[in-house]
């Protein structure tokens, strides 16, 4: 297990090598290959890892569509031509969510490469690569509009009966409403279980819920088992009776047991960090 400080310093070194001031933290991910659990065990925020490293919180700099596209412009010279965006993710000093967040899609980030390295006249060797993917993107997107307007048809939806209640708004990707439940919790540790460094094994009726592993080193590729039972709030483990010597995590919406033997990951907390 990595240290407050190791994490730290590793922020340094990442920065000072991208030549960058703020370091968003999937950047950081894909450079180190340390997990977000890791940080969220050890750090309240990702913000409190980059003032601790002596870097700018990214909240606070408003980025130049220049610097994206330049950034951009970098990565696929380094990846020698246009690559995908997973490898464009270890490349680039920045995310491809930035870019999303920036344009609107990664669709219309790379719509606007294009018209930028014609605009300003840079030197790029792959433009016919980048022409291909532009028609590329061009060509699923009027397929797209074909298929609604040649479909023309209304989905029909059940009727959701009136007593059904919904969680406060969430709005975190595909997930509109905080969980009510523990099907709610399982859904949503779906969504982000590989960011944080978990792959499930099997989910499973009776107890414990679910067999994972967990990525705790990313250098040397090092898992460890756990066990996961998951709850709407920690403290339902005692009132549903289960043994705390057969489990290693729980994964619950709240923590609200205070004297938990057993490890707990709260995603409401963790929602918050990876909306940032």
């Amino acid at each position: 297990m990595l240290t407050r400080e190791e994490i730290i310093k590793k922020a340094r070194e990442v920065a000072n090598k991208l030549g960058v001031t703020s370091l968003p933290r999937k950047t950081f991910i894909a450079k180190t290959g340390i997990s977000e659990w890791q940080i969220i065990n050890l750090f309240d925020s990702w913000n409190e890892v980059v003032i601790e490293a002596g870097l700018t919180p990214a909240a606070n700099i408003k980025l130049e569509e220049d610097e994206l596209l330049q950034a951009m412009l970098d990565a696929f010279l380094e990846a020698k031509g246009i690559c995908p965006r997973r490898k464009f993710e270890k490349l680039c000093r920045y995310s491809t969510d930035t870019y999303c967040r920036r344009f609107g899609s990664w669709s219309k980030a790379f719509t606007a490469f294009h018209v930028w390295i014609e605009q300003t006249g840079k030197q790029f060797p792959y433009m016919s690569e980048l022409v291909k993917q532009g028609k590329a993107i061009s060509k699923a997107q009027t397929e797209e509009k074909k298929s609604a307007i040649q479909d023309n048809k209304v989905p029909s939806y059940t009727p959701v009966p009136s007593s059904t209640r919904y969680g406060s708004f969430l709005n975190f990707r595909g997930l509109q409403h905080a969980p009510l439940n523990e099907q709610g919790v399982i859904f949503l540790f779906g969504m982000i279980c590989f960011e944080l460094g978990y792959v499930v094994e099997a989910v499973k009726p009776g107890f414990p819920d679910c067999e994972a592993k967990r990525k705790i080193d990313g250098r040397k590729d090092h898992w460890e088992r756990v066990r996961i039972e998951f709850e709407y709030q920690s403290k339902n483990f005692i009132e549903h009776g289960h043994d705390a010597t057969c489990c290693d995590l729980i994964v619950c919406w709240e923590h609200n047991w205070a004297d938990c033997p057993i490890e707990v990951l709260e995603l409401k907390n963790i929602i918050k960090e990876l909306s940032e």
